[in-house]
C-alpha cells in the first residue's frame, strides 16, 4: 500500500528531532471557490543534518523526494473542480509544498481526501454565512507516530491552518488556540502533533461571517 506524504514524512522524521512546521493555507471567496498551500518547513532541521554530513549529506535529494507532493499531483488533477496544481520541492531550504485551486466545497474536500487517504470526509462544510471545519488526522498517521516516532518528536512539530474570507469573520468556535487578524477576514488555528492525537477533533472550527 502506498504511504500518504504525511506518512511518508513522519517515517523519514522519527528518527530525527527539531523544530518542523506543517502549514495548511486557505482562501475562501464568496461563491464557495479558492486556494489551498500546504507546506511541509524543515529548515530548521537542516543546519542538524548538516553537521551529520557524511551518508545524511548524501541522501538529502532521495529523502525529500520521499516527501514530495508531485507523488498526488496526476490524482489531484483528475477531480473535477481542481485545477492549476504546483508542487515544489525546496532541497536547499529543506521544504516542501503544495498549491492548487478548487471551485467549490465538493471538490475540495476531495482533494483533501486524496492529500490524507482518507474517504469521504468532510472535511470543509459551508455556504455564505457558515463555515465548519472537521479536520482531524487520519487514523493511519495518528498510528504511525505512536509506534514509530521519538517522544518528543510530536511535540516539535507545529501544525497551523490559516483560513481567510472575503466577508469579515463575526463569531468563532473552537478549542483550538488561535489568532484572528486585525481585519477580521483571517483565522490561525495553532497546535502541534502531539495535541491532535491526544485531541483529534480540537481544529474542528465553527465560524460564522458577516
Amino acid at each position: 500500500m502506498k504511504q500518504t506524504v504525511l506518512l511518508s514524512f513522519i517515517s523519514l522524521m522519527s528518527i530525527l528531532s527539531g523544530c518542523i512546521t506543517v502549514e495548511e493555507t486557505y482562501t475562501f471567496m464568496k461563491n464557495g471557490s479558492g486556494t489551498s498551500t500546504i507546506k511541509i518547513d524543515l529548515s530548521e532541521l537542516k543546519a542538524i543534518m548538516n553537521t551529520m554530513g557524511g551518508e545524511i549529506e548524501e541522501a538529502e535529494p532521495s529523502q525529500l523526494a520521499a516527501i514530495d507532493f508531485i507523488r498526488i499531483k496526476d490524482s489531484l488533477l483528475l477531480i473535477k473542480g481542481i485545477s492549476n496544481v504546483q508542487t515544489q520541492l525546496d532541497n536547499s531550504n529543506f521544504s516542501i509544498e503544495l498549491y492548487y485551486e478548487f471551485t467549490d466545497k465538493t471538490s475540495l474536500n476531495a482533494a483533501m481526501n486524496t492529500i490524507f487517504k482518507s474517504k469521504n470526509a468532510p472535511y470543509f462544510e459551508y455556504n455564505t454565512k457558515i463555515f465548519k471545519l472537521k479536520h482531524r488526522l487520519p487514523t493511519p498517521i495518528i498510528d504511525e507516530i505512536k509506534t514509530t516516532s521519538k517522544p518528543t518528536f510530536s511535540q516539535n512539530v507545529d501544525y497551523k491552518i490559516k483560513i481567510s474570507f472575503e466577508q469579515n469573520i463575526k463569531k468563532v468556535s473552537t478549542s483550538s488556540p488561535h489568532s484572528i487578524s486585525e481585519n477580521k477576514k483571517q483565522i490561525v488555528l495553532k497546535s502541534n502533533i502531539h495535541e491532535l492525537i491526544i485531541n483529534p477533533e480540537l481544529f474542528n472550527t465553527t465560524i460564522k461571517l458577516k
